[in-house]
């Protein structure tokens, strides 16, 4: 009787399954297959009736087109069309598309190639064998002649037919094997062994009793045997029951409320924007005030008070959602007071994920209203795993990314205030390659751990931002930049690169200066002399100004004389400045490096235009400039 119960519960979740299938419309593979065949037998009677005028003007432009292409060849067409049609029809390939159109293209080819070569070599040829069959012909009768070109087509011919036999022809019902005795050699008779091979029943029937050689009475035992089948059934998998999992225990607490809601109300108005309070949904870990402005009351309003809700409601951080996904209402986020966990087993055990069509749903988790979200894997682009605060995908403001506007910073790229968030889309390097951004958020200061190598690359992360690591028993894995310690190997990352566009700093105007000055040239776009020559300044230079007398100085030290010749010629050609101080480097006589001293306010101000600052070494970076650059 169980078994019995667990088949019709089975046939009867069968059905339910099949019944869901079969509310959405989908076309099977036979009927995609049989459109196509009547497609392209209604094509082959279209250009049948071209050739007595009866397919109107589009049979007419058709039949023109292939007598300009293939010429008399065009005839031929309604019985390979015919062909392709009865293929659609008959194969019984899944994929055979591109089989069809190389038939297709082969039995053209050929038949127009020789028409071209059966009609000399005159004008008739085109009006033969058309354009496409000259232009096979003209190199093959160049290279082989005339007989073997007309060999070589006919093999053209043959492969496109034997193409439309192997998809027309029908598969073998049942296939037989036959064994054929061979008879033994004279020397297998003299000395293969004579015996007979008598063949055992595969089945028992009949119980076999066994008699204890032991003189003392025991049971009576029965071997029972059972016929083994040759194809052993497919076992459905089962999976492991719920009760291996924990339950949801505890249950969140969101305070009162009501109080929570006047208070959001009143500290809205108190701003000037009157609102009137929705609905609430109590979530896990959050609980969703929705609200609704007045007319006239732009969101960005609202957005910028979450600092003076969170102080106006004893709680931190505050998330506003504006407006939320599916509603004209705006969404305000409050931590609860007692966070409840999202157990596995509830997810799992709800109706929807039981009865889920797809084998590869996953549980996400619960929404701020507690209602739980599930996603099929087979139906998602791609998957993005998020975490909450301490969980290590932070990053800092100032830290460089290569983008397709350059390699900036978060603050250069999209500035935005504490606790805040906007729509941002752009390009940018990372682990798995070239991704597109879709926000940006700024949750406000966090605690940053700065790495540096032996070799000088230096890593700022968060406590829990994991990084590749490599132990001392050569195995890898991820490891939180906490936990680094001196002598770690870590990987630094050398996949693909973005790199700006901007190319163009004609749009820099000097300021005005009183008196005679020596005007310079500057140059109008980023070329790399000009890249080189920024950092030289930035490795072994700078901008110097004076506090007390406006004094605008440019100074670069170096003892290589290939590079002092490199920096006067760029001086020359980029600025024109043929005039500078170039004096030892400090008071020590046994010191070889130079100085080469310019004075000079708008090469000073160009330079500041480009993102160069008269920071100590330990601030230096690289010119903005140099990183919206192309590469």
């Amino acid at each position: 009787m169980k078994k019995k119960k667990k088949k019709n519960r089975n046939s009867s979740k069968k059905s339910l399954l099949q019944e869901k299938k079969s509310s959405r419309f989908s076309l099977p593979r036979t009927t995609k297959k049989q459109i196509l065949g009547v497609v392209t037998l209604v094509l082959a009677i279209i250009i049948a009736l071209s050739f007595f005028e009866k397919a109107g003007i589009a049979g007419k432009a058709i039949m023109q087109a292939l007598t300009f292409l293939i010429g008399k060849a065009a005839f031929a067409m309604p019985l390979i069309l015919v062909l392709a049609g009865l293929a659609f029809f008959t194969t019984r390939y899944q994929k055979f598309l591109g089989g069809v159109l190389l038939g297709i293209i082969l039995l053209a080819l050929g038949a127009s190639g020789v028409l071209s070569t059966l009609n000399g070599q005159d004008v008739a040829v085109l009006k033969a064998g058309g354009w496409l069959g000259h232009l096979i012909t003209l190199p093959l009768l160049k290279l082989f002649g005339l007989w073997v070109t007309q060999i070589i087509l006919g093999g053209i011919i043959v492969i496109g037919c034997l193409i439309f036999w192997y998809l027309l022809k029908q598969p073998k019902s049942e296939v037989k094997e036959v064994k054929e005795e061979k008879r033994p050699s004279l020397i297998k008779k003299i000395f293969t062994p004579h015996f007979k091979v008598k063949e055992i029943e595969p089945k028992i029937t009949t119980p076999i009793k066994l008699e204890p050689e032991v003189e003392d009475e025991a049971p009576m035992l029965e071997l029972k045997t059972k016929a083994v089948p040759k194809k052993t059934p497919f076992i459905q998998y089962q999976p492991p029951p719920l009760d291996l999992l924990s339950a949801d225990q505890e249950k969140p607490t969101a305070g009162d409320t009501r109080i929570n809601s006047a208070v959001i109300k009143k500290t809205l108005e108190n701003f000037g924007i009157p609102v009137e309070m929705s609905e609430v949904n109590i979530g896990p870990t959050v609980t969703q005030y929705a609200l609704k402005p007045a007319e006239g009351i732009k969101l960005s309003k609202i957005t910028t008070l979450s600092n003076d809700l969170s102080l106006a409601l004893a709680a931190h951080p505050i998330r506003i959602e504006a407006p939320i996904p599916g509603k004209s209402l705006v969404g305000i986020e409050v931590p609860n007071r007692a966070r409840a966990k999202v157990r596995l087993k509830d997810l799992v055990a709800d109706y929807q994920f039981q009865h889920a069509l797809s084998s590869l749903v996953i549980c996400l988790g619960r929404n701020v209203s507690g209602k739980p979200i599930y996603a099929d894997i087979g139906r998602m682009p791609h998957l993005l795993v998020a975490g909450s605060t301490g969980t290590g995908k932070t990053s800092g403001a100032d830290t460089f990314i290569f983008t397709e506007r350059g390699m900036l910073t978060f603050e250069e790229l999209c500035p935005l205030p504490l606790n805040s968030e906007t729509d941002f889309k752009l390009k940018l390097v990372t682990r798995d390659g070239i991704e597109e951004t879709a926000k940006n958020y700024n949750n406000g200061i966090c605690q940053f751990y700065k790495l540096t190598t032996r070799r000088g690359y230096q890593i700022e992360a968060t406590a829990e931002h994991p990084l590749w690591v490599m132990n001392e028993d050569g195995s890898s894995g991820w490891k939180a930049a906490s936990s680094i310690r001196k002598s770690d190997y870590v990987a630094i990352s050398r996949g693909p690169a973005l790199f700006g566009n901007k190319t163009d700093i004609s749009d820099f105007k000097p300021s005005r200066i009183k008196g005679s000055t020596k005007k310079i040239s500057f140059p109008s776009k980023m070329t790399p002399q000009l890249a080189q020559f920024l950092g030289f300044l930035t490795a072994d230079g700078g901008l110097s100004i004076g506090k007390k007398r406006k004094i605008h100085r440019v100074i670069y030290t170096q003892a290589n004389p290939h590079l002092l010749t490199f920096y006067k010629k760029a001086l020359k050609e980029l600025f024109g400045i043929i005039q500078f101080i170039e004096k030892r480097s400090g008071s020590n006589p046994k010191n070889k490096a130079r100085d080469i001293v310019v004075y000079s306010k708008h090469l000073k101000e160009f330079l500041a235009y480009l993102g160069m600052n008269s920071s100590k070494s330990p601030q230096k970076e690289m010119p903005k400039a140099v990183r919206e650059a192309s590469k």
